[in-house]
């Protein structure tokens, strides 16, 4: 994958351009309802854009932030670090790929 856009919505870090935000809803009711796993949308800052924080204790590791970004023409779910996780048209798919990353570092 190439050409990563995490801003998304013309420019302005932040701000949560109404698909990002359709498509982290749809993750986080996804992660709630097929895996158990609370997610809340955290608005972005000056920094970078919106993301959604899933899982529980930070200081367990059992949480991560994923962002929904534009790569290539296409919005998907991205982890904190880079790596891509789905598509975004499938939250399906991207909330059984958390969830087994989650439960992988419990």
């Amino acid at each position: 994958m190439s050409q990563v856009n995490t801003k998304g919505d013309g420019g302005r870090a932040g701000a949560l351009p109404p698909r990002r935000r359709l498509h982290l809803e749809r993750l986080a009711r996804d992660m709630e309802a097929l895996a158990g796993i609370p997610a809340v949308i955290v608005q972005g800052s000056p920094a970078g854009p919106a993301h959604l924080h899933v899982g529980g204790d930070p200081a367990a590791g059992v949480s991560g932030d994923v962002s929904c970004d534009l790569v290539s023409g296409d919005w998907w779910f991205i982890w904190a670090d880079g790596e891509p996780i789905a598509p975004a048209h499938d939250p399906y798919a991207a909330a059984l790929a958390i969830a087994r990353i989650l439960e992988v570092r419990t």
